[in-house]
């Protein structure tokens, strides 16, 4: 997906699932259908943790690369 549609483009995609994910689970009438969407939006992180490092990574400069990389794991690391 990253070399067909672009890292800027590949990283809307997920953005787009959890807009639409959390809409949807906010007015889901079962919770059937909030755990079939939080399927849904667990491939959206999926996508956005594989896509953003690389994105990352060719945009920002030589010499800081390895260090906004880095403090992107991290970041998913504390997060999670």
């Amino acid at each position: 997906m990253n070399d067909k549609l672009g890292r800027k483009r590949s990283i809307l995609v997920p953005d787009v699932a959890f807009f639409l994910g959390a809409l949807v689970m906010a007015v889901a009438p079962v919770p059937l259908v909030i755990i079939m969407v939080r399927v849904l939006v667990g491939l959206g992180v999926g996508m956005a943790s594989m896509t953003a490092p690389l994105y990352i990574y060719e945009a920002s400069p030589t010499k800081i690369r390895g260090a906004l990389v880095s403090i992107n794991g991290s970041c998913f690391e504390f997060l999670s």
